[in-house]
């Protein structure tokens, strides 16, 4: 069974957080404070004449770097963040329906009203802490697993990172608060119970921008100002530079309107802009230059006026998306100089020499392949595994094994990456020149040719060579897409396909499971389809035994498990002195006895139940209305004889032989854990 949080280490979590006096930031107040009193705080705000009188709250650490306007609330001086602070502002959703969600799903939360909220028009705040301060790159995964967990119901700038809000209780306005007890979000997320992620209104930041209008007032120009900068990247400065190329820099009003446009960028807006005055005769000395950029005004506009104006009085078309020439396929050859894309007859195809699997009857020498499992299992631990095996062509479990080179891409955890290799080595003895590589940085399946530069990397170690690269984890390679759809997938596919048809190498993706473990891999059966093979990692959580099953075999029978367990391999001594430890798969045929799981849904959810709150009680007995009641929270639409029906499972006439009832008290007799595969 996992382990929970205790409600006292909740409580007694100490969360750095920063106070502005108010929206422009001038100056701010870093504090402390146990989780218990802020929710104090917040729950009981001081009162306030009216909005602007009130300070304004951020669950984040921030360094001593302003603006030219002295404000320090932006996006190159947040240091951390310790929680997440969404807005609703839609005025259909109450704070008890939503407080009531994040119960549901047992989420410590806490949910405060704005100054313009009524109960018949609701609008509120609600504030999660993390257990752990996170680096500012993952507050947006973080907050679309907390949208997702609310319905998606949370306005666009909840995403914004630097995005603060306003606390207090404002003279005339109702106010409402809810404290809901629960566990970290992070924690339940990283367990999988979580709903899937819903990024801003169901958007990425990008059409979030694209829909926003400036004719909602201060505030929402503000907001969608900044979510435009969050969206700027190489392919953005690259279209500003072709289109300022067309703006006429010796005439003055372009010159200075240029400058305001591009204010916002600061340095990387300075450099557009004195790059295009060069080209003007009249053009002034660089420290002038310099001087003019960052003292004009560039508050009420933004980039995007530099592609207005271009586009309505130069005519200037983006050549990306404009003037496309027709798709052309291209040739594709076998080592031969054969067509590979054309029509062959397929009896003469067939008579070529069958390849071998790459791992006989695991992985064959095929394009694309998927290891996924829940958070935990140990999907990395295999995944290196079975690189190394290929790496030293090494026979896997008695089976052949074809040498190649290995391409291990640790989009996330790659201090933990390179002890899990030091470990494998230390523990087989493997050479030091064994070519497996790593690169400790993601790198982008969905973006057009992000795959381009690790594909060059890799001909550059071995052009000519077959290879077999890992990309872990598909879910930090793949920023802002959602899983769910089938378009986005397809398009990661595509470019997975591409990188290893560039390299001469098998792409094989490490994946998240889903919430039902029955359904597989997470996100769009897209991706389930397009493997040619796919192996689930999971684990028995009453014991270290874990499997690794052959899910899918495009080509062959699948069904195959593998035993393994991890075990702890000394990797060094850390700067204090102290071991430092990793693990290793090792294989294990010792696959514990399960018993087999009810089948009806209410016999099945009350067994669930009565092992959970076992947990917490000294002798596994458990009153048998808290399991009933315990099913019901979990399972709001559960059948309305539900009640009754889990009474007769737990005690009645159709009592399960697993439980012991004594004294309005049950307890799970079973010694060993039940299995969905029987």
């Amino acid at each position: 069974m996992q382990n929970t949080i205790s409600t006292t280490e909740i409580n007694e979590l100490v969360l750095a957080y920063t106070k502005f006096p108010n929206r422009f930031a001038t100056a701010k107040s870093d504090e402390r404070a146990t989780w218990t009193d802020l929710v104090r705080l917040l729950a009981n705000p001081p009162r306030a004449a009216n909005k602007a009188a009130c300070p304004w709250i951020k669950l984040a650490r921030f360094g001593n770097v302003t603006t030219v306007k002295k404000c320090y609330r932006h996006g190159a001086n947040i240091l951390a963040i310790s929680g997440l602070e969404g807005d609703y502002d839609d005025e259909q959703v109450s704070i008890p329906q939503a407080a009531d969600r994040l119960a549901a799903l047992g989420i410590e939360a806490l949910f405060y009203s704005s100054g313009s909220h009524t109960r018949a028009k609701p609008r509120w705040r609600v504030v999660v802490p993390l257990s752990r301060e996170y680096a500012p790159t993952e507050r947006k995964r973080l907050m679309a697993v907390l949208n997702g967990a609310l319905g998606g119901v949370l306005a666009g700038e909840s995403f914004v990172d630097v995005q603060s809000y306003y606390f207090g209780r404002v003279d005339g306005a109702e106010f409402e608060s809810r404290h809901v007890r629960g566990e970290f979000i992070d924690y339940l997320d990283d367990l999988g119970c979580l709903p899937d992620s819903v990024g801003p209104r169901g958007k990425s930041l990008l059409s979030v921008v694209e829909s926003a209008s400036r004719a909602s007032g201060d505030d929402d120009y503000e907001m969608d100002r900044m979510l435009a900068l969050q969206c700027v990247n190489d392919e953005t400065i690259a279209d500003l530079r072709d289109a300022l190329s067309t703006f006429d820099m010796s005439d003055r009003g372009d010159w200075i309107n240029a400058a305001q446009y591009l204010r916002c960028l600061e340095e990387t807006g300075f450099e557009l802009w004195a790059a295009a005055s060069r080209t003007a005769d009249n053009c002034d000395p660089d420290d002038e230059l310099r001087y003019r950029f960052f003292s004009c005004d560039g508050t009420h506009t933004d980039y995007r006026a530099v592609f207005k104006v271009a586009a309505e009085k130069y005519r200037w078309e983006n050549p990306r998306k404009g003037n496309v020439e027709p798709y052309a396929e291209p040739v594709e050859t076998d080592a031969d100089g054969n067509r590979i894309n054309s029509f062959q007859l397929a009896l003469k195809r067939a008579e070529a020499p069958i390849r071998s699997d790459l791992i006989k009857g695991v992985i064959p020498d095929a394009e694309f392949g998927i290891i996924f499992g829940k958070s935990g299992s140990g999907k990395s631990f295999a995944a290196i595994d079975l690189g190394y095996h290929l790496a030293r062509g090494a026979a896997w479990r008695g089976r052949k094994v074809k040498q190649r080179n290995v391409y291990y891409i640790a989009a996330e955890g790659a201090h933990g990456v390179r002890r899990r290799a030091k470990a494998y080595a230390l523990h087989h003895g493997v050479d030091a020149l064994t070519p497996f590589y790593t690169r400790e940085r993601a790198i982008n399946m969905h973006a057009k040719n992000g795959w381009v530069r690790a594909a060059e990397d890799i001909n550059e170690i071995a052009a000519s060579e077959p290879g077999v690269i890992f990309i872990d984890t598909l879910s930090r390679s793949i920023p802002g897409v959602e899983e769910n759809s089938a378009k986005d997938m397809s398009q990661v596919i595509e470019n997975c396909q591409m990188l290893g048809r560039a390299t001469g190498s098998m792409v094989i993706v490490i994946a998240h499971a889903g919430k039902d473990d029955d359904k597989g891999v997470r996100g769009s059966s897209t991706l389930r389809a397009a493997a040619d093979f796919e192996l689930a990692v999971s684990r028995h959580l009453e014991t270290q035994w874990r499997c690794l099953k052959l899910t899918k075999a495009k080509d062959d029978v699948d069904g195959v498990e593998f035993g393994f367990e991890l075990t702890s391999v000394e990797v060094g001594i850390d700067e204090d002195g102290d071991a430092v430890f990793s693990a290793v798969a090792v294989p294990s045929d010792d696959k514990p006895d399960v018993a087999k799981r009810p089948q009806s849904r209410d016999a099945a959810h009350a067994l669930d139940v009565v092992i959970e709150l076992a947990d917490f009680s000294p002798d596994g007995w458990v009153d048998v209305e808290q399991v009933i009641d315990r099913v019901l929270e979990l399972h709001p639409n559960a059948s309305k004889n539900a009640r009754v029906n889990i009474r007769r499972w737990i005690s009645g006439a159709h009592k399960l032989a697993d439980f012991d009832v004594f004294d309005g008290k049950v307890r799970y007799s079973a010694t060993q854990p039940y299995s969905d595969d029987i």
